[in-house]
């Protein structure tokens, strides 16, 4: 499935747009699913989800060029079209709901790990981080990081903390431009996050890898399935994405590319950060680097928000408002707001919390199980 050169986005930008679509929040917990769950079940769930959604890909695309006025993408069908079109427009608005929220999840919880790291990075390099709280109430400072996934108190909720508002800053912005103006922001990230996940394996390997730790199977895997789920919900981003690639770029190339590099680092990330830290059960792997890694792996971990959450929260963003606009669900300014603000008091309640492990895997259940099995 080949096409003829016209602007858009190349392969390059496309691998970039995918992995980013593909790598996200899930990479900072599928260390303590693989310690959980053992390395043989995780590693069979992630090759099996990474075929099945290569076959999802190359089908809705079928299913795009197979409809009339579309047969060389030229329409600007979107998910929730080809739904409506095959199954019928008593569930167009089902569809819409299941879709927005689905991948709304995805970026509450991007954005939620920002803030948080975030805010460790402003006690790292200023000594302390602020917030205004309404439980408790004020204005609050730390000034020391803690154990826990935010430095602030856990069971204290705020209206925002300066990790939040600086999340927003990077974030919002990009989300009203379309695909093809992220793309160079695409493709910088892309290639900074390749190098942060090899940092993370170096320093995986220098603190020391114990196998013992990760053992073959387990009686407790209820991570597994939520968990890869979760990093496979880019199927539904297809359709946008094909709407702007470029005439000569081929689609099987950059669909099976991109499912290849991210499958490969899930799997290398899963395993070496299992077999060096003991985790519990609301464990990031980012917690562990910050405290007790080198320099490197400390910027690392900064880093990763900005490279690998706040990017792809754009992605998903102008997915949700294309799809809302072209399925004449509202106008464009309540578009903006459902796509952009919505989301965020979602986070107001999550920034601070530890229940980030649990939002993501009944989340990823229920919505991206659903949504991507479509």
């Amino acid at each position: 499935m080949v096409h003829n050169a016209t602007p858009g986005i190349g392969l390059l930008g496309s691998t970039a747009l995918l992995v980013s679509s593909i790598t996200g929040p899930g990479l900072t917990t599928i260390s303590l699913m693989f310690q959980q769950s053992g390395w043989v079940l995780p590693t069979i769930v992630f090759m099996l989800m990474a075929f099945l959604s290569g076959c999802s890909a190359l089908f809705i695309c079928e299913a795009m060029s197979n409809i009339r006025g579309n047969e060389k993408f030229q329409a600007k069908v979107e998910f929730t079209t080809i739904a409506q079109l095959y199954l019928g427009k008593n569930y167009h608005m089902a569809l819409q709901v299941l879709l927005y929220l689905a991948l709304q999840s995805v970026n509450i919880a991007s954005i939620v790990i920002s803030v948080q790291t975030l805010d460790d990075m402003f006690i790292a390099l200023f000594k302390r981080t602020c917030g205004v709280g309404f439980s408790p109430a004020g204005w609050i400072c730390v000034t020391e990081q803690t154990a826990n996934n935010s430095p602030f108190p856990s069971g204290s909720y705020f209206f925002f903390t300066f990790g939040l508002l600086a999340t927003a800053v990077l974030v919002v912005p990009l989300g009203f431009f379309n695909l093809v103006e992220n793309v160079k922001v695409q493709i910088g990230s892309f290639i900074l996050l390749i190098g942060i996940l090899i940092e993370w394996v170096i320093s995986f390997s220098i603190h020391g890898l114990d196998p013992s730790m990760v053992p073959a199977a387990s009686n407790n895997s209820s991570q597994v399935v939520g968990t890869v789920l979760l990093n496979y919900a880019f199927i539904t981003t297809i359709p946008s994405w094909i709407n702007d690639v470029r005439r000569d770029v081929s689609i099987h190339t950059c669909i099976w590319l991109s499912l290849g590099i991210s499958c490969f680092f899930y799997i290398l990330i899963g395993i070496t950060g299992a077999m060096s830290y003991s985790m519990n059960g609301s464990s990031n792997i980012l917690d562990f680097l910050r405290t007790d890694g080198s320099i490197a792996s400390k910027v690392a971990v900064y880093m990763f928000p900005l490279v690998a959450l706040v990017t792809s929260v754009p992605v998903f963003t102008i997915v949700i408002r294309s799809n809302l606009l072209r399925g004449r669900v509202c106008n464009k300014y309540l578009a903006h707001f459902l796509a952009s603000g919505a989301p965020w008091f979602i986070v107001i309640l999550l920034q601070t919390s530890d229940w980030l492990n649990m939002f993501l895997n009944w989340t990823s259940l229920f919505l991206q199980s659903v949504s991507t099995s479509i």
